[in-house]
């Protein structure tokens, strides 16, 4: 008769001098690991503060449960159990902490160091960036001015008309009341593009050269002066405003991307806003960006001026009770490969002028300066005509 085999505790059958079947001395096995690494985890952190009671007492007991657990139960409880211990390790640990140093000054170390500088350096920054843009021109006189609004020079390109650029910077200096706004674009300044690095025919330095000789034309005739976008690559690349350098001598008004100057003229205050780049710009309605900046721009303006798209344009509007000017600039670059590969027409090189009265609030604007010169020489001498009469 055949002998029976010897069956295990758990209804397995056994092999061999074996005294439990394998699944039962796998669980054995996991059971006896599972305490070792507990113990060992226990030696290492001995100062964790875990009591030695509450761990041999842990010991014990779960021993003696899994082994009366399924294989899976097992996988579980060791899990939970293992939690369970970190979460014994983290109390104690907090256990130790010495609450009463909380609420002593903390060190200037770290993040809160490096806050304190950062929140100087906003301050200064927004103190003199945040009302840098708007400005007030007092001119005494009693007689009509004339602003001409000249921007998109471009100088150092070969496109660019240097020879009208030179008269009408002379006709605006020798001409008695009129003065001018610069309105961003002075000189090319290709340093950001690539293929227009290659093709320039002239060095960045001897453009900003160049344009230093320009602005000298005029002679104290430039009320106030804008970056643009061309200017704006060298404070982009490098962290300069080159153009504030060259221009920052305390007789012109600056300001990088845009001026809200109030022009006070004979006691009339006039209200104008110079900027180069505008939102709503529109190729059907040119001027139609302008009249948007009023209608959604935070300064209501008597007129307004914006130049970068050489796109040359004057329009009167009525906004708020009053007629109110939008001004476009050409540009002195009349032709460049850009505009020629894209299909737009060329470019006029005329730059709006406007003639402000004092004592009243009249305008009066001409698209070009060479319009207006004759209008405001004309203007001045009925001014001082009546002034003499009196």
């Amino acid at each position: 008769m055949p002998k029976k085999p010897k069956t295990c505790k758990c209804g397995n059958m056994m092999t061999g001098r074996s005294t439990m079947c394998f699944r039962c001395a796998k669980t054995e096995q996991r059971i006896d690991d599972y305490t070792e690494h507990i113990k060992a985890e226990f030696q290492e952190n001995q100062r964790s503060g875990v009591p030695l009671k509450t761990l041999s007492k842990h010991l014990a007991r779960h021993h003696t449960i899994l082994k009366a657990l399924s294989w899976q139960q097992i996988q579980s409880r060791l899990q939970r159990e293992r939690r369970r211990y970190e979460g014994w390790v983290k109390d104690a640990a907090l256990a130790r902490v010495d609450f009463s140093v909380i609420g002593t000054p903390p060190q200037l170390t770290g993040g809160d160091r490096l806050w304190q500088i950062q929140e100087a350096k906003s301050n200064d920054y927004l103190a003199e960036h945040l009302e840098a843009d708007t400005r007030t021109i007092i001119h005494d006189s009693n007689l009509p001015i004339g602003i001409c609004f000249v921007g998109d020079q471009h100088i150092g390109n070969e496109g660019s008309n240097h020879k009208l650029m030179r008269e009408d910077a002379n006709l605006i200096q020798q001409t008695p009341g009129m003065y001018a706004i610069l309105g961003g674009d002075g000189w090319d300044n290709h340093i950001k593009h690539l293929a227009a690095i290659i093709n320039a025919k002239s060095a960045p330095a001897d453009q900003a050269k160049m344009f230093v000789y320009y602005v000298g034309l005029f002679k104290q005739k430039i009320l106030a002066v804008i970056s643009g976008n061309h200017e704006a690559w060298t404070k982009q690349m490098a962290g300069i405003d080159v153009l504030k350098m060259l221009i920052d001598h305390g007789t012109i008004v600056y300001s990088p991307h845009g001026l809200k100057l109030i022009l006070r003229v004979g006691g009339q205050d006039y209200r104008v806003y110079v900027r180069h780049k505008t939102r709503f710009n529109s190729a059907m309605n040119t001027t139609h960006t302008i009249k948007q900046l009023y209608r959604f721009g935070d300064w209501p303006f008597d007129i307004g001026f914006r130049g970068d798209e050489h796109e040359a344009d004057i329009e009167e509007f009525r906004a708020h009770g009053l007629m109110r000017w939008a001004l476009r600039g050409g540009s002195y670059q009349i032709l460049s490969e850009y505009g020629e590969m894209k299909g737009y027409p060329r470019p006029m090189p005329i730059s709006p002028t406007i003639i402000l009265y004092p004592g009243q609030r009249r305008i009066d604007a001409y698209s070009d300066l060479h319009k207006a010169v004759l209008p405001l020489r004309a203007a001045r001498q009925e001014y001082q005509k009546a002034k003499n009469n009196l």
